[in-house]
C-alpha cells in the first residue's frame, strides 16, 4: 500500500481546492456591486449585484419619488430578485427606463438577448445593476465573446479536474504503490488544473474589470478561485513527495 504522511496531506488538499473551485463556479459573487449610479436617481432605490462566470443575480428596489410605473403609484411592487444565465435561455421578467419603468418577459439567455438588441439589453441590466450603461455594454461583450466562454470553460475544466484527481488520489493513496498509475494521473489532473487557472488569470481580470471601472468590487468567488491555485501548486508538491517517500521506502528495502 501507498499510505504516507504525504498521500494524506495531498488528500486534504486536494479536498480544499475542490471546495474552492466549485463554490467558486456556482456562487456568482466574482464581482459585487451596491452602489447605485448617480444617472438612475429616482428610479433605482438600491441594487445589490452579484456577477459570476455563468450569471448575473440581481435584487433591485425601485424608488417611489415618482410614478415610475403607469398607472400604479407603487412601484416596489415591481422590485425583482433573480438570476438571469449568460448563455442558457431562462423564463425571466427584464426592466428597462424610459421615461417609465417598462417589463418584458423573455425566455432567452442574457447573451441571446445582447445579440438580438445589444442598446436595450445593455440599458436594462444597467438599471437593474445600478451600473453605468456603457460598463455594462463592455461587460456584455466581453461576457457573450469567445472569451467569456472561455472564462465559464476554464473555471469548470478546473474544477472537473480537480474533482477527478481527489477521487483517484483517494484510491491511489489508500490501495496503491506510491509510484502507480493511479499517482501518477493524479498528478496530471492537477498540473492540468493549475494550466486552466493560469489561463483563467489572463482572461477573466479583462471582463470582469469593465465591471471595476465602475463602483464594482472583486468579491468572494474570485479569492476562492486563487486559492484552489495556490492549493493546487501545493498539492502538486504533496504529490511528488508522495512519490518519492515511496521511492526511498524501496530503496530502503532493498538494502
Amino acid at each position: 500500500m501507498g499510505c504516507s504522511g504525504y498521500g494524506f496531506f495531498a488528500l486534504v488538499l486536494n479536498f480544499l481546492a475542490v471546495a474552492c473551485t466549485f463554490t467558486a463556479l456556482l456562487t456568482p459573487l466574482w464581482v459585487t456591486n451596491t452602489v447605485v449610479d448617480s444617472s438612475y436617481n429616482n428610479v433605482v432605490k438600491s441594487a445589490a449585484t452579484g456577477v459570476g462566470v455563468w450569471a448575473i443575480c440581481i435584487d433591485v428596489k425601485w424608488d417611489n419619488t415618482a410614478t415610475l410605473v403607469k398607472g400604479d403609484s407603487t412601484a416596489s411592487n415591481y422590485n425583482i430578485k433573480d438570476c438571469y444565465a449568460y448563455f442558457n435561455a431562462l423564463d425571466r421578467t427584464i426592466a428597462r427606463f424610459d421615461g417609465q419603468l417598462k417589463f418584458d418577459k423573455y425566455d432567452t439567455s442574457i447573451c441571446d438577448h445582447f445579440e438580438l438588441d445589444k442598446d436595450r439589453a445593455a440599458g436594462a441590466l444597467g438599471v437593474m445593476t445600478g451600473l453605468r450603461k456603457d460598463n455594462m455594454m463592455n461587460f456584455l461583450k466581453k461576457t457573450c465573446s469567445s472569451s467569456g466562454k472561455a472564462v465559464l470553460a476554464m473555471v469548470v475544466g478546473m474544477a472537473v479536474c480537480l474533482f477527478l484527481s481527489f477521487v483517484i488520489l483517494i484510491f491511489g493513496v489508500c490501495c496503491c504503490d506510491n509510484k502507480s498509475c493511479m499517482i501518477q494521473m493524479a498528478r496530471f489532473l492537477v498540473i492540468l488544473s493549475t494550466i486552466f487557472s493560469v489561463v483563467l488569470s489572463f482572461l477573466v481580470f479583462s471582463q470582469f474589470t469593465q465591471l471595476r471601472y465602475d463602483e464594482a468590487v472583486y468579491h468572494a468567488s474570485l479569492y476562492l478561485e486563487i486559492a484552489a491555485f495556490v492549493l493546487a501548486l501545493i498539492l502538486t508538491w504533496a504529490i511528488e513527495q508522495h512519490i518519492y517517500a515511496g521511492g526511498k521506502k524501496q530503496q530502503t528495502d532493498h538494502i
